[in-house]
């Protein structure tokens, strides 16, 4: 039995067992998160090119728990959950523009200074056990997470003078899930001249503009994790609380996971094979009854 099977059984048995609890409560929980996802940044000359800072997002749900006694219990949540980074790169890499007739020009090597906010959207299922002892409340487990939505938006500028190429800044509106393969057409561009023979590029570019068509998206459809939370009620059911979920797997595909300094015999840009996991703080209110 696979991981993701595991989870499923485990909060089908759990749910099972709470609906038939006499004692059942009910939950209900939103807030806010900071998150980003954590991995190797990218070097040019053992100098880091890349960095990656927390964004926010926001979560709300709702679930059920079920007491083994006065103090410990066991709960599941179904939660809309935000998660996702801010992301820049400046330093060395590569462009290639759009020739005449659908040619493209070859790749040219130059300076770029990217920005971008990623939110990956997911349905997210903690399955947990909690310890409440007065107004305080511990609360530990797994998250399973299936990705709904992954969307970006940022800027890209690409320059090279030596090529006697005027700086480009292009708008970055990425639909991971839905965006294809192909160059768009009938679209806004810049013209360029690189080495004297004219470009051009369109002004947005989505988010497989760059990469090699091989039908992978640029994210992973499941997430999987550890979650922990601490409560504080301030009366019977109202509570505040914070809490980390730490993913355990690498939500990015290799694939299309791209180190953007360095190119492969076919002018590729080269896949990277490192690990990307996602890392949320949260801070919640919420109602117990």
């Amino acid at each position: 039995m696979n991981l993701k099977a595991s989870v499923l059984s485990i909060g089908f048995c759990l749910l099972g067992s709470m609906l038939f609890s006499q004692d059942l409560s009910v939950r209900f929980k939103a807030g806010l998160g900071f998150s980003q996802i954590l991995g190797d940044a990218e070097t040019v000359n053992d100098e880091e090119v890349e960095e990656v800072r927390f964004t926010n997002g926001f979560h709300l749900g709702i679930g059920l728990g079920v007491p083994f006694t006065d103090h410990f219990g066991a709960r599941a949540m179904v939660l809309y959950m935000q998660r996702g980074m801010e992301y820049s790169y400046e330093g060395p890499s590569y462009f290639v523009f759009d020739g005449a007739n659908g040619n493209l020009l070859p790749s040219i090597g130059g300076n770029r200074k990217t920005t971008l906010e990623v939110t990956n959207s997911y349905i997210s299922i903690p399955l947990t056990a909690y310890a409440r002892f007065n107004r305080i409340e511990f609360e530990a487990g797994v998250y399973a997470g299936l990705l709904v939505t992954s969307r970006a938006d940022g800027e890209l500028t690409f320059s090279n003078p030596s090529a006697n190429l005027e700086p480009v800044t292009l708008t970055l509106d990425y639909d991971y899930n839905a965006d294809g393969f192909e160059r768009p057409t009938d679209v806004e561009v810049f013209n360029r001249f690189v080495n004297g023979v004219q470009g051009s590029v369109p002004q947005t570019i989505n988010a497989y503009y760059e990469s090699v068509n091989n039908d992978e998206k640029r994210y992973n459809l499941f997430d999987f994790g550890l979650t922990a939370d601490v409560a504080f009620y301030l009366n019977q059911g109202l509570y505040i609380g914070v809490g980390i979920d730490y993913g355990l797997l690498d939500v990015t595909n290799d694939e299309q996971d791209l180190n953007v300094s360095s190119l492969d015999p076919d002018r590729n840009f080269v896949s990277r094979e490192d690990v990307d996991q996602n890392l949320t703080l949260k801070a919640s209110i919420g109602f117990n009854f």
